[in-house]
């Protein structure tokens, strides 16, 4: 005897729907139960407002696009098969600092290559900087540097340095 079974999938595919319809019905009825203190004779209107624009995704610009294939090229070039599977799409920055005359802070990561947890405190120029896991690395060019080889390499000046520490969480580009 054969059992007729449903995946999660498709229960919740024909679930969303029926919700959905319950709860339109119930609003345009003015089923509001307890509180629905609206008079017969007001007629209400919904003028919908702006919708807002999104932030654009860094990681979905051709710079961003850019570094991730970078990023990617030297996992591949590793040789190691666990880094050989990963695609652009395993690959994400994670936040991104600005553009410093080309010179571009990010953190970025790949999924399925983890980075430990470990506080990491570093100073470069006098500049301190804090991390919890995942560390800003700065992109030039298709070559990915430290901080500190890119402050020395005259990439990044003490006053980008100090922006990029200011910078406590992800700059959302509008």
């Amino acid at each position: 005897m054969r059992k007729n079974t449903f995946s999660g999938f498709t229960v919740t595919v024909y679930l969303k729907p029926v919700f959905a319809a319950i709860l339109l019905i119930a609003t345009l009825c003015g089923c509001g139960g307890v509180g629905n203190n609206t008079p017969d004779d007001k007629e209400i209107k919904v003028t919908p407002g702006p919708m807002p624009t999104p932030p654009i995704d860094f990681n979905d610009t051709d710079l961003g696009r850019q570094i991730r294939r970078d990023y990617l090229d030297g996992l591949h070039s590793s040789g190691i098969q666990s880094l050989l599977d990963l695609t652009i799409d395993d690959v994400s920055i994670t936040s991104y600092y600005g553009n410093y005359n080309g010179s571009v802070p990010v953190m970025i990561t790949a999924w399925g290559f983890g980075y430990p947890a470990v506080m990491t405190y570093i100073v470069v120029a006098d500049v301190e900087f804090v991390f919890g896991g995942n560390i800003i690395t700065v992109w030039k060019e298709g070559q990915f540097y430290s901080l500190e080889e890119a402050y020395n390499l005259g990439f990044l000046t003490q006053e980008d340095l100090r922006s990029i520490a200011d910078l406590r969480l992800p700059v959302i580009i509008e």
